[in-house]
């Protein structure tokens, strides 16, 4: 049993709260806290993609001001597993906090990677645990990590004991009885947990609108086979690079077929590379070709792997489907999106599909093919789970609004009381006692956007001064005055993504003339203020192109003196 300390002064709310700072009433950018007597345990820090709206934005975050104000307060961060939208965020978290972090080999294994990423792997307090081993962090939490069947190897729920009484976090998982790695949930530790009495049940919902149960990943194996063996060109497979069950099943199938295997994109080979080098993926000597060497062998021979299942810009995929990567689509290959559409990005596959399209290829779509099986339990897995673990309260997670009301509608058939079930929202102080479950206030909680190296500085005006630049375009006004005398010397106009100067030269050099005398009318005492000019110069702009092009750029006025 390892144990962590941590020491803390203040003030700090007594007993037993949770509180999500991402993941619920949204899929993605996973994160949360249960605290005990002012000690804080976080689950995960996961990101999320950036909807179609943020513009230039790389990654979506949760906030972590509740966690940074309160560093001397946190024991520890313990991992599920090493999806994106559960890590994805911790390295802008470790910045700025040394803290240690409890998962398993795979999950910490694609932590590293990231840390080495933002050069901070060394600084890092990373520490490995086993299935079904029980860790003391801090003072009030020991926590048990139980293996459970999800779209990545070493993916685990969490058994949580604090003072109060026990939290299971399911975790993401699924039923999956012949998983690729014969790893499979370890369903009689959920029962255990359940017969000795459980005080809040925090589960997956993501799959609570599909009957039944979800299908098991050797199934896509098969599909895959059938569909490989009648294609005849260069075969394209475009899947996440941490699934690693996936990525095994095309490996083995392309063994099968006699084809090489070709992994495009830094993030497909790191994770290639790690999970094999880790013992999680069995890859045949000489099976791997690089990219480079693709025109040494017929295209028959051939199985490209790829990223870019949910249209990510900048992904191997994506950029295929743009003509901007060196791997071309040519007619006669055929594209595998083995994935189905995380909400929110259906416009980007729906965009990158229709250009592989007109490039030549053929695109097969996994869910309606076979080749595709959610790595979320079904309805029928939700209850069976929830059935072992028997909690007194429950709390859905890892869904929308109405994943979460559904859930709840879920709950009343099988009897489970109303206001036991608690549909939290980011940044809500939950409350829990053994008797009562309920909002206690709130955190500092919300979303920070990460662009480039600037992770908070997009905000709400931002985005919106980029979206005004996309759908209209930007005109720049420069106004030279007489720097004694204070007149207009001379005006210049400048438009981006507004119309074609070439098309609309007379408009440029009739708005100049107008724009001249409109600013020679202003009286010289306002000259002083240029806030005046450029109001007047904008004003005047602005009804000029709406008049002559029914458009309204966004216009901005620079002032200089000469």
């Amino acid at each position: 049993m390892t144990k962590s300390t941590a020491r803390f002064s203040g003030k700090y709310p007594k007993g037993l709260s949770f509180i999500p700072l991402g993941g619920f009433h949204e899929i993605g950018k996973n994160m949360s806290i249960v605290e005990y007597d002012g000690e804080i345990l976080i689950i995960d820090g996961g990101m999320s993609f950036p909807t179609v709206d943020m513009l230039g934005v790389d990654v979506v975050i949760p906030k972590f001001k509740y966690i940074l104000e309160n560093l001397d307060r946190v024991a520890g961060i313990v991992l599920t597993h090493g999806h994106e939208d559960h890590i994805g965020a911790l390295p802008y978290l470790l910045k700025s906090a040394q803290l240690p972090i409890y998962g398993t080999k795979l999950s910490l294994a694609f932590l590293e990677l990231k840390l080495h990423e933002h050069n901070l792997l060394l600084d890092s307090d990373l520490r490995e645990v086993s299935d079904n081993e029980t860790y003391e962090i801090g003072k009030n939490f020991e926590v048990e990590f139980i293996p459970v069947c999800h779209s990545i190897p070493d993916a685990c729920g969490l058994a949580i004991r604090t003072p109060e009484g026990v939290i299971i976090h399911s975790g993401d998982f699924k039923f999956d009885q012949t998983p690729v790695d014969n790893r499979k949930m370890e369903l009689g530790t959920f029962a255990r947990y359940g017969d000795e009495g459980v005080l809040a049940f925090i589960t997956d919902v993501t799959n609570i609108f599909n009957p039944g149960y979800s299908g098991s990943e050797r199934r896509v194996g098969v599909a895959f086979h059938e569909l490989f063996e009648q294609l005849s060109g260069r075969i394209f497979v475009a899947t996440f690079a941490s699934h690693q069950h996936r990525i095994q099943q095309v490996i083995d199938v392309a063994e099968t077929l006699g084809r090489k295997v070709v992994a495009t994109g830094r993030r497909m080979n790191d994770d290639l590379e790690t999970s094999r080098d880790l013992g999680y993926l069995h890859v045949p000597k000489d099976i791997l070709v690089n990219s480079e060497n693709m025109n040494e062998y017929d295209d028959e021979d051939l199985l490209i792997l790829a990223t870019g299942t949910q249209g990510e810009p900048g992904s191997a995929l994506s950029r295929m489907s743009d003509g901007s990567h060196p791997v071309k689509i040519k007619a006669g290959d055929s594209v595998i999106l083995s994935a189905s559409p995380i909400p929110g990005n259906e416009a980007h596959i729906i965009r990158i599909t229709n250009q592989l399209t007109e490039l030549g290829a053929d695109v097969y779509y996994g869910p309606s093919r076979g080749l595709h099986v959610s790595g979320h339990g079904s309805r029928e897995e939700i209850k069976i789970l929830y059935n072992l673990v028997r909690p007194k309260f429950v709390l859905p997670f890892h869904g929308e609004i109405r994943h979460m009301r559904e859930f709840a509608n879920l709950m009343s058939k099988m009897e489970h009381p109303d206001d036991e079930v608690m549909l939290a929202r980011i940044g809500d102080r939950i409350r829990i006692t053994n008797k009562k479950i309920a909002t206690s206030g709130s955190v500092a909680s919300g979303v920070n956007m990460v662009d480039g190296l600037g992770v908070g500085d997009v905000d709400g005006q931002l985005l919106k001064e980029r979206r005004k630049f996309a759908l209209s375009g930007v005109v720049v006004i420069t106004v030279f005055l007489n720097e004694k005398t204070k007149s207009v010397k001379r005006v210049e106009i400048e438009a981006k993504g507004v119309l074609d100067f070439k098309r609309h030269k007379d408009l440029f050099e009739k708005s100049v003339i107008v724009l001249k005398d409109s600013l020679l009318a202003v009286k010289e005492v306002d000259f002083i203020e240029y806030p005046t000019l450029k109001e007047k110069a904008e004003e005047k702009m602005s009804k000029l192109f709406w008049k002559h092009l029914r458009r309204q750029p966004y216009i901005m006025t620079n002032v200089y003196e000469i």
